[in-house]
């Protein structure tokens, strides 16, 4: 658990620069073949995307966010969040607190909080929170490869 322990700390100080501060941070070990689209860079977070991982406490392989590419907007909820909760998934698995959390969050969809609070404060209708949310979440689909989108 020591190993894991030391990789969580780094990861969370990832989160920590980019809560703080925003920006991109990259493995050393990515290559970019094009530059990031611009709508990327207005997105609150990014988060990459990897193969599929079997845990050994799940029935069938997993989607997954992968942590070698991250961007963020500073404060972004999801980022604050992830941050949050690293030490409370640690479950000695190399991916628990980090990959595995990140899908779950993101599957969680933590944008709707904030469009509801948007609704309530008059910055946007119903029926524009249904359809941020609905196309969030198409979004989230479609990237890990959810059949229909």
């Amino acid at each position: 658990m020591g190993c894991v322990l030391v990789r969580a700390r780094r990861r969370r100080r990832r989160l920590d620069i980019l809560a703080a501060d925003g920006g991109l941070y990259a493995d050393i070990d990515t290559v970019f073949l094009r530059p990031i689209p611009e709508t990327l860079w207005a997105a609150p977070a990014v988060i990459g995307r990897e193969a599929d991982v079997r845990y050994g406490d799940a029935e069938l392989p997993e989607p997954s966010m992968s942590n070698a590419l991250l961007m963020a907007a500073p404060g972004s909820d999801f980022i604050v969040e992830w941050r949050r909760r690293i030490f409370d998934a640690m479950d000695g698995t190399w991916s628990g607190h980090s990959c595995r959390l990140a899908t779950r969050l993101a599957v969680a969809n933590p944008d709707l909080y904030i469009n509801l609070a948007n609704m309530l404060s008059g910055k946007m209708t119903p029926e524009q929170v249904a359809s941020t949310t609905q196309a969030q979440f198409a979004q989230l689909a479609k990237a890990i490869g959810a059949p229909g989108f």
